[in-house]
């Protein structure tokens, strides 16, 4: 809280982005907006919160009521990149079975472009165009099912290790 009270921060929705270190959480960045990509819809499958709709909220001078609740399961996800998995969004029958399975709870798949030539708007920037998670009950399972449907998709290959990427969930943290 100290971090937003020197920054001037005080009412809104925040990006924070910290990691934990063996003497604690250490702050990384934060950012007076919102968080982008999957982080809305994440949040509100967790924790029951929309932030959009808390923003605004916020915005019109009402102060939202955010339930405090642990989350009932695990997720663990991956973005997708177009010099890697163009092949996800191109493939009309890949796109559909990660849909179907979408719907059918077994994983989230979360598209952020219609396709790869779209999250490659500008030459400099690769933007994501797709997210996948997958739900668990510990990160040890988590992983498991993100690196088997990782496999399944062609998703973790050379240039874009998944294995290193989760290295951290290795250590059977439940």
């Amino acid at each position: 809280m100290h971090c937003f009270i020197i920054t001037g921060l005080e009412d809104g929705c925040y990006n924070v982005e910290m990691i934990m270190t063996s003497r604690g959480p250490k702050l990384i960045e934060v950012n007076g907006r919102m968080g982008g990509f999957y982080n809305r819809t994440w949040i509100k499958k967790q924790y029951g919160t929309d932030l959009v709709l808390y923003n605004y909220l916020i915005a019109c001078g009402i102060m939202p009521h955010a339930p405090k609740h642990r989350p009932r399961e695990i997720m663990m996800g991956i973005m997708l990149v177009p010099s890697h998995h163009r092949h996800i969004l191109d493939n009309e029958a890949t796109r559909q079975t990660l849909i179907d399975r979408h719907n059918r709870g077994e994983l989230m798949f979360l598209q952020f472009a219609s396709d790869a030539d779209e999250a490659m708007f500008n030459a400099n920037i690769e933007e994501p165009m797709a997210n996948i998670a997958v739900y668990a009950n510990s990160y040890t399972e988590a992983k498991e099912k993100l690196m088997k449907v990782c496999h399944e998709f062609n998703i973790h290959k050379e240039g874009y290790d998944v294995e290193k990427f989760t290295e951290c969930f290795a250590y059977g943290i439940s």
